[in-house]
């Protein structure tokens, strides 16, 4: 029997529930019949019996184990023993690729639908459309959407402007904030402010610096922020009035600003959790995740630059969102606010 048969034989008569123990003897056999590592690693996940495969951590690390193990008398060298090993892996695009053509055509085709829905559409459609009256003074608009957003009076959001020269803002409670642009006491409206609430705490951020505004001063989970960076602007202006028109139901919107830039910025309202805890648990997390992933269901799309949701906000539930009313710095334009559902927000949070 030569080595090379060997190998493939040892891979068949790898036992399910047990095998993990045996990886190391298997691919040591590949490597002393000369096969390079990811020939190994391969085979031995495309060829191993039962329906589950093998771990993959687990074959990685049989192959890494068994090399310094493989007899010099198989004949295999490799110069490059001692680099560092990359496995074939599938990049993020080519991950989110595959899980859009998992996807049924009805849902994966929803985003071209809901522009098509109301193509032609304007601001004011969307402005008309809103349940809440959108005032003209860009003040007014700023703290009607700060307090839409902080509609639980227990906890404090982040606000300042996030630009390429960094982060400058400081905590502050939104309904005193909302209170002093009304009545003119602030003088500039802040151009972004954080989308879910936060403790008034410091906390540290995942490097270990010690910050007011990180995910471990968030207080509770209570919005997702829906962008469509690379859609011309018309048919973004046309996907969120369909949304507004037909799926209000199924995406609660409470707020759509335009950033003054290439996008609109839809604020979409989580099922309520409860947040009367110290701290945020993983199942908190978990429910949040799990609302962003039905709206990336919902708005699953082609592989399309102009019809995919941007996912960048999806896992930080620190993120920013801006504020209505602010002139943008780089582009010198409002960011205007669309649409606005004050009274969903506070009728949705529930007390514990």
């Amino acid at each position: 029997m030569d080595a090379k048969q060997r190998f493939f034989e040892s891979i068949s008569a790898l036992t399910p529930g047990n095998r993990d123990g045996n990886l190391t003897r298997v691919a040591t056999y590949g490597v002393n019949a000369g096969l390079s590592q990811t020939e190994v690693f391969n085979a031995i996940m495309q060829d191993a019996p039962g329906e589950k495969r093998p771990d993959p951590a687990a074959v990685r690390r049989a192959v890494e184990n068994c090399l310094g193990s493989a007899s010099p008398r198989s004949g295999w060298r490799n110069p490059a023993r001692d680099a560092i090993f990359k496995w074939p892996r599938k990049t993020y695009a080519e991950k989110l690729e595959d899980f859009r053509r998992s996807l049924p055509d009805d849902v994966r085709d929803s985003v071209r639908r809901l522009v098509a829905e109301s193509k032609g559409a304007t601001p004011d459609d969307l402005i008309l459309r809103s349940p809440t009256p959108i005032p003209i003074d860009p003040r007014k608009q700023a703290a009607a959407h700060i307090r839409a957003l902080s509609s639980d009076w227990r906890w404090v959001s982040w606000f300042g402007s996030i630009t390429s020269r960094g982060k400058r803002g400081l905590v502050a409670d939104p309904h005193a904030l909302a209170y002093a642009l009304e009545k003119r006491l602030c003088p500039k409206i802040p151009t972004h402010m954080t989308l879910n609430p936060l403790t008034g705490n410091e906390g540290a951020t995942k490097d270990g610096k010690p910050s007011y505004d990180c995910e471990a001063t968030v207080a509770a989970l209570r919005y997702c922020l829906v962008e469509f960076d690379e859609m011309p602007l018309n048919d973004q202006l046309a996907l969120w009035t369909s949304v507004t028109r037909s799926l209000r139901e199924e995406v609660p919107v409470v707020s759509i600003v335009y950033s003054g830039g290439k996008s609109l910025h839809g604020v979409v309202l989580c099922p309520p959790v409860d947040i009367s805890r110290d701290e945020i648990s993983d199942e908190d997390k978990s429910h949040y995740l799990d609302t962003w992933d039905a709206l990336i269901r919902r708005f699953a799309s082609s592989s399309t630059p102009s019809e995919r949701m941007d996912l960048s906000p999806s896992k930080n539930v620190a993120v920013h969102t801006r504020v209505a009313g602010a002139v943008r710095e780089e582009s010198n334009k409002h960011q205007t606010l669309l649409y606005l559902d004050a009274q969903l927000a506070k009728e949705k949070l529930e007390l514990f």
